[in-house]
Parts: C-alpha cells; structure tokens; sequence
C-alpha cells in the first residue's frame, strides 16, 4: 500500500506534563512517522504545529517572525520542525494554526465555554486576569481541515522552491457574555501583576473555585462522565498573546470558511456535547 500524502496530526496536547512526555510524544513520534514518509517517497508531509511558536509581539506574527515557544506542546513542536527539516528527502510542509476551536474540541475556547458555564451557575461576573486587549486569535476545526487538504493539492501542483513552506491559520469573551447571560470583567492591573509574581497559586485558586461547582452542576444534569473540565496549569495561564497574520495561506487561493467566532459557533460545540452527555442539559436560557 503507498501512500500520496502523510497529514501528521497527532502528538500531546495536555498542558504540565513530564519533558519525557512531550520528548516521545511530540518530537519522536513526528520524526519517526516522517522518516517513515520519506523512505516511501510521499508527495507530501504535513506537520501540524502550534502558532504558540511565535515571540510576544504587538504586531500580528507572520510566518518568518521571531520564534520564541512560550508553553512546553509549542517548545516541542518547533524542536520536531527543525528535525523533520533536516530529513532528506522528505516533502515537508508545516502548518501553524492559532487556537483551534469547534465540534470535540476538549480545550481552549471549550475550557472558557466551561468557565463561563459555571459563573452562570453561581450567578455571578467572569473575572478575568491580564487585559481584554490581550489577543487570542483563533481558526474554526472545519477551517483547519479544508486548509490542510487544501494546501497539500497545492503543494503538490504548485510548490517548486526548496525552501519548506510554512502556512500560518487564523481568522470571546463577548460571546461568553451573550451565550450565557453574564459579566465578563478584568482583574484591575494591580492584581494582574501580582498574580505573574505567584502563577502557581493564582491557578491553585481558580481551580479551587471552579471544580466544586462543575462537579454539582454535572451529578444536578446526571452526567456521569466526562473529559470536559475547568482545570487548568499554568501553560494555560500565560499573559501572551495569540495574535496572528494568517493571510499567507490566502495567496494560494484558499479563504476561510468561518472567518469570525459567532455565538452559534459556541453553542455548537456545546449542543454536540449534550447530545453526548457530557455537558449539563439544562444549560443556556
């Protein structure tokens, strides 16, 4: 059986786990499927990587901006994209999307929607740390998928440099706001900077006040199980920002699908979860 394309997807996405974890989950895994894919000659291998590969910046980051990896999925990511750079013979094309959201997404904005869903239940503001001019960008799960088959047609019928391309993808709190009917407020920048001195215990805190409810909301709906939780460590807690040129990939000839995060976005992802049971049914009035 041969193969035309090789999409490299897979890899450790928890946050605060072991170096050795992330050393044979993201870095080996990618370099042994990839020298894999060139022994067998593939047209292409696509690595999926993070744009958290990117130094905090003002200005959005486009592909060739400064790299400094600020959580230990993205120091490892990049480390496997050096790698696989160097296998000879490999097609090798990188994608580096922002915060994936969308149906089955375990993290990120869902982990918000999480949040969000708890203070609904105590009946009070979302306080957030940091400021709301903190960027997170992000792109849609459906966008990724169309991209990814998308860029490897056109790597195939177009691309003839040697130079290894890499494509950035990109396009809530408001949405928190309308979907659940609460405040969202920000933490006054005293606070804000205090917390940076003592990350462990400010992420301490916040999981203290989140779990109790979310555990009573889900025994209250009879959920019995379920992989959705607040909790969070610290690589989830950084005051960087997610700011990201995704125009790149535009010049190929590829637009997006779902350009903005609407409130019916959201509440898709939590619909999918109810239907599954693993969201509290009696939800969003």
């Amino acid at each position: 059986m041969s193969f035309d394309y090789v999409f490299n997807f897979a890899g450790e996405t928890k946050t605060g786990q072991d170096e050795e974890i992330y050393q044979g989950r993201i870095l080996d895994l990618s370099v042994h499927c990839a020298q894999e894919a060139a022994k067998h000659d593939v047209k292409l291998f696509m690595e999926m990587s993070t744009a958290q590969v990117y130094e905090d910046s003002v200005e959005p980051s486009t592909e060739s901006s400064e790299i400094k990896p600020w959580t230990d999925v993205a120091k490892y990511k990049y480390k496997a994209e050096k790698e696989l750079m160097a296998i000879e013979g490999l097609n090798l094309l990188i994608v580096r999307p922002a915060l994936v959201y969308g149906p089955g997404a375990l993290s990120g904005l869902t982990t918000r929607l999480i949040l969000g869903r708890i203070h609904k239940y105590l009946n009070d503001n979302m306080k957030c740390f940091w400021s709301k001019d903190l960027k997170l960008n992000t792109v849609h799960v459906r966008d990724v998928s169309k991209a990814c088959w998308h860029l490897a047609e056109w790597y195939v019928d177009h691309h003839e440099s040697d130079e290894i391309p890499i494509f950035n993808l990109r396009v809530v709190n408001e949405h928190l706001e309308s979907i659940f009917n609460i405040g969202v407020k920000y933490h006054n920048h005293l606070v804000s900077t205090l917390a940076k001195i003592d990350l462990a215990a400010v992420v301490e805190g916040e999981n203290e006040k989140h779990l109790g409810p979310w555990e009573e909301l889900l025994e209250e709906n009879e959920v019995k199980s379920t992989p959705l939780t607040p909790f969070i460590k610290k690589d989830d807690f950084h005051d960087h920002s997610l700011s990201i040129d995704g125009s790149k990939i535009e010049q190929t000839g590829f637009d997006y699908q779902i350009p903005t995060i609407t409130d019916e976005n959201l509440i898709e992802i939590i619909e999918e979860f109810k239907a599954l049971n693993l969201w509290p049914k009696n939800d969003i009035q």
